[in-house]
């Protein structure tokens, strides 16, 4: 799915007084497209993210998908898949049920539920986890869970903020060659939120910067 944003602003009010986060973002990043987004902490990186995917609103600009506007369509119309930099799995429920949990809601037929949590566990290397607790999972096993329960919605766009922060280097480079070797099989249209710069530039097809509300290409 192609993705654009036009001319997005949005301000945060701060001591009574507004301050910009998001000056005037344009940007184009077409379908199955990979594209990581650097800056500082506090420019807006995570805010961008979270009006793509309908949990935040611009105060001003207009987000499209495939050429049609879907500004206040409710996140879970948008069929965009977002991990969260803190996973925000449902300590709840086991490895399965959260891999399920977006196709239960939806209804679809247990045998369906299933298949598609073995085919999930299948693709992120986690055949034996299905009935695991999320508090006996490593922290490398918990982003696979993530990143398997978001592919399993369907999504037809993919938000990654940080989603290697928490690793230590051996498990960053682990989930880096898991994630591009799942690429393969899920061309999805991805905005991936991150600090490492070689991690940028190794992963993405472009590479952007966001700084005091404005967005620029970086080249290496």
């Amino acid at each position: 799915m192609k993705l654009e944003l036009q001319h997005i602003n949005l301000s945060y009010e701060h001591k009574r007084e507004a301050q910009l986060v998001l000056n005037n973002i344009n940007l184009t990043v077409e379908d199955g497209s990979f594209v990581s987004l650097l800056g500082p902490s506090g420019a807006g990186k995570t805010s961008l993210l979270r009006i793509i995917a309908g949990l935040e609103i611009q105060d001003g600009g207009s987000v499209l998908f495939d050429n049609q506007a879907i500004d206040y369509l409710a996140p879970h119309k948008r069929r965009v898949g977002y991990v969260f930099q803190d996973l925000r799995l449902f300590p709840h429920l086991n490895v399965g049920e959260n891999i399920a949990y977006a196709s239960k809601i939806a209804k679809k037929p247990k045998a369906f539920r299933e298949d598609l949590v073995k085919r999930m566990l299948e693709q992120v290397q986690l055949e034996a986890y299905e009935s695991r607790r999320v508090s006996q999972l490593s922290g490398g096993q918990a982003q696979r869970v993530a990143l398997a329960r978001v592919l399993a919605s369907d999504p037809q766009i993919l938000l990654l903020d940080e989603p290697f922060s928490s690793l230590d280097e051996e498990l960053r480079a682990d989930m880096r060659g898991l994630l591009e070797h799942l690429r393969c099989d899920y061309p999805l249209t991805t905005i991936m939120v991150t600090h490492d710069r070689a991690e940028a530039f190794r992963m993405s097809d472009r590479v952007l910067y966001l700084d005091k509300g404005s967005l620029k290409e970086v080249y290496e």
